[in-house]
């Protein structure tokens, strides 16, 4: 029976508009909410149904950090279909062809951050930073400030970003400072701001921009904070 008759019959309203509308990320994390299974839970079903699938790739599939292409997880696919009461193909037909393996090109104009400054790779570590290439920058304002001894008091920067995978709800910003010193975040606007780690020796800081959105693509947010060095023997 083709999907679009099968949905007919799902009592869920919500869940037949995002197996209509939304994605493959959306209809799965919100079927295994209302079933009120952990990913421990879903992981055992799957294991009994004869495929492996580790509880990290399943929360990264729920989130839209990455998404089943191998043989084997279009099996977990399949039989998550099952376990979570779908009908029959529809997370599959959400999937898409499959992406292009290896490293992807990227956008013109763009570094590598994590290439770039090495000093900071500890510190997203420590962050769990979501990876590159999740956030596109539309535009990028900084506003540099020197004090009366040509050193720079202030750094004011504006990002308008927009969301290119599900669930997004965070932007990792990077500082660095030629003196041994931590800056410290201030001012921000239109997020909040999250954790923040920070090698002082290294003159790194890597800090997290919590964005006021539902975490839904597509979604374009804005950003604003002001960053101050700070030195020993000022505030």
């Amino acid at each position: 029976m083709p999907v679009d008759q099968t949905l007919r019959v799902v009592p869920d309203r919500h869940l037949r508009h995002l197996l209509r509308h939304g994605t493959f990320a959306q209809v799965l994390d919100h079927a295994i909410t209302v079933r009120g299974l952990s990913l421990e839970r879903v992981q055992h079903h799957l294991g009994e149904g004869g495929v492996q699938v580790s509880r990290t790739a399943l929360s990264y599939w729920r989130h839209g950090r990455s998404r089943p292409e191998r043989a084997e997880s279009l099996r977990a696919v399949q039989l998550l279909e099952k376990v979570l009461g779908l009908p029959a193909a529809s997370l599959v037909s959400m999937l898409g062809p499959p992406r292009p393996r290896g490293r992807q090109p990227q956008e013109p104009g763009t570094l590598d951050r994590r290439r770039l400054w090495p000093s900071h790779s500890p510190l997203l570590a420590a962050l769990n930073a979501p990876p590159d290439g999740q956030l596109r920058y539309l535009d990028v304002h900084e506003h540099v400030q020197v004090d009366e001894n040509r050193v720079i008091s202030t750094v004011r920067t504006r990002l308008v970003l927009e969301a290119l995978v599900d669930r997004v709800d965070r932007c990792v910003v990077y500082q660095w400072n030629e003196e041994p010193h931590q800056p410290a975040v201030t001012d921000v606007r239109y997020c909040r701001l999250g954790r923040v780690r920070g090698n002082g020796a290294a003159g790194a800081t890597v800090s997290e921009l919590l964005l006021l959105t539902n975490g839904c693509r597509p979604v374009t947010a804005r950003s604003s904070n002001t960053c101050r060095p700070i030195r020993p023997g000022r505030s």
